[in-house]
């Protein structure tokens, strides 16, 4: 089971990290049963990044409109410095599908924190 701690490292991995890691790390923050647990698992799913769609978006910056992925993941600089250098001249692209769990993993990450947040400032507003 992932733990509250291990999460971060394992956004920094290149494997793969998928809802069920996202998922069972809430449970961890949070209680499974509770209404906070549940609509932390309604808001990551709606804002959450899909790997296919970034793949395509990347693979776009082979025939010459680069960084859409980046812009996409969130990483607005680097999209913007793709788009207006060819993906640095290919290379960035090309390196960046050798690293796109990694990219995945970071976004999500991202997202699954902001979500904690949004699921805590709404239980403060119920309360």
């Amino acid at each position: 089971m992932v733990q509250s701690g291990d999460i971060y490292l394992f956004s920094n991995s290149n494997l793969p990290m998928g809802d069920y890691h996202i998922f069972n790390w809430a449970k961890n923050e949070l209680q499974e049963d509770s209404i906070q647990y549940k609509r932390f698992k309604i808001i990551y799913s709606k804002k959450k990044k899909k790997k296919s769609l970034a793949v395509f978006l990347n693979s776009l910056g082979l025939f010459g409109l680069a960084g859409m992925h980046r812009i996409y993941l969130g990483d607005y600089a680097i999209g913007a410095l793709y788009f207006f250098t060819y993906g640095i001249f290919f290379i960035g692209t090309i390196i960046d599908f050798i690293n796109m769990n990694k990219l995945i993993n970071k976004a999500n990450f991202k997202i699954a924190m902001e979500s904690l947040n949004a699921v805590e400032i709404l239980s403060e507003i119920d309360e």
